[in-house]
């Protein structure tokens, strides 16, 4: 508001106190948008971290699935070659010994068989 040159000096002073009161408001409304974007860009950032960390969490447990499956195959692969070597052992026991052993447990069966 521009001063006249009637205006007597109290008035000018009302004037520039209300020009100082505007301008502080609206340097408080700025203030409060500013505020309020730096608040919704820190939970947007907040979200984001969150976000991360979760996705995080997921690759780690699928990191650690993975490898449980990898031990798991590892230990039924192994399984399957002690298997597979007992049975080529047991293969390889002549067949006059398999007789032999079938008919002492039978033997042994019914007669009672309680000795070892």
């Amino acid at each position: 508001m521009a001063r006249t040159a009637h205006a007597p000096p109290g008035d000018a002073r009302l004037e520039s106190l209300l020009e100082l009161e505007r301008r502080l408001q609206e340097r408080v409304l700025v203030a409060r948008r500013e505020a309020a974007d730096l608040v919704a860009k820190e939970r947007e950032k907040a979200r984001r971290l969150d976000a991360d960390a979760h996705a995080a969490r997921e690759v780690e447990a699928q990191r650690e699935h993975e490898q449980d499956l990898a031990a798991h195959a590892k230990e039924l692969r192994r399984i399957t070659d002690d298997t597979q070597a007992q049975v080529d052992r047991l293969v390889s026991v002549p067949e006059a010994v398999v007789e032999r052993l079938a008919r002492e447990t039978y033997r042994r069966v019914i007669a009672g068989g309680h000795s070892s």
